[in-house]
């Protein structure tokens, strides 16, 4: 862990890359350490690709579920070295996430004024029931409308960034939706606050209330499963095993659930 840890604090002395205002659970040195060796929410949308042969099939469908795309594999590929080497990418640490994180604590404080919601409780990295290898960092729990549920709010500079999360579908396809399942997942939640701020403001925003898709989380879980098993045998076998041959070896062994 001595590598990992001494990689942020070269990084945080290098530049002050941490908002003041920024949570206080949150891109702290727990929370990197909590994360480093897991799938997590913001890149759950990279496991769940798969090639163009079950492009077309339902989440529900075990063969989909055994599909793995080039995405997919490179992103369990990620998760297998950070696991075995405890060194993590250098670039979660871009300061051009600063803009959105200020952003969204603002856009927090202005849900309350407007009584959007009329609670908001901060949450660092949480990981799901029974797997200590996958998590999600919710932006918030709270309560909207009487109803407690996650939340999660994203801050655009552009109108271009607006359409992708708010001018079309929320489903499989869009932009978020697979780390907005890993998070209520994760809380145990079935319905989650989406908010998109208008461009470079907090005051202004739009938002709606995402319902759980128990199909897709089902399928999010079984890909989880394969996938774990499939960085176990890397990190075992390595370097006598490339990844692809690990992920085959455990989409071997995976017993089909049918999901109902």
């Amino acid at each position: 862990m001595s590598n990992f840890l001494d990689a942020i604090k070269e990084l945080e002395d290098s530049f002050d890359y941490l908002p003041a205002n920024n949570s206080e659970l949150q891109r702290t040195e727990q929370w990197y350490k909590d994360r480093l060796p897991c799938f997590s929410g913001s890149e759950m949308f990279k496991l769940m690709g798969c090639t163009r042969a079950a492009a077309k099939k339902k989440w529900d469908d075990p063969q989909k579920i055994l599909s793995f795309g080039n995405t997919a594999i490179k992103y369990i590929y990620k998760v297998a070295q950070k696991r075995r080497t405890l060194i993590p990418d250098m670039d979660i640490y871009a300061k051009s996430m600063e803009h959105g994180k200020d952003n969204e604590a603002l856009l927090n404080e202005q849900l309350l004024k407007d009584g959007i919601i009329s609670s908001h409780k901060e949450h660092g990295f949480v990981k799901f029931q029974n797997m200590d290898y996958a998590g999600a960092s919710p932006d918030g729990e709270v309560s909207h409308r009487d109803i407690q549920m996650a939340q999660e709010s994203k801050s655009t500079t552009s109108w271009d960034g607006h359409y992708e999360r708010m001018g079309q579908p929320f489903d499989y396809k869009h932009k978020d939706f697979w780390q907005v399942t890993a998070e209520m997942i994760a809380l145990k939640m079935n319905k989650c606050l989406y908010v998109t701020a208008y461009p470079g403001v907090y005051e202004q925003y739009d938002y709606k209330v995402i319902e759980l898709s128990k199909m897709h989380a089902f399928a999010l879980i079984q890909r989880l499963k394969i996938a774990n098993a499939a960085v176990e045998i890397f990190i075992q076998e390595y370097p006598a095993k490339y990844i692809n041959e690990c992920l085959e070896l455990a989409c071997a062994e995976y017993v089909t659930v049918e999901f109902s």
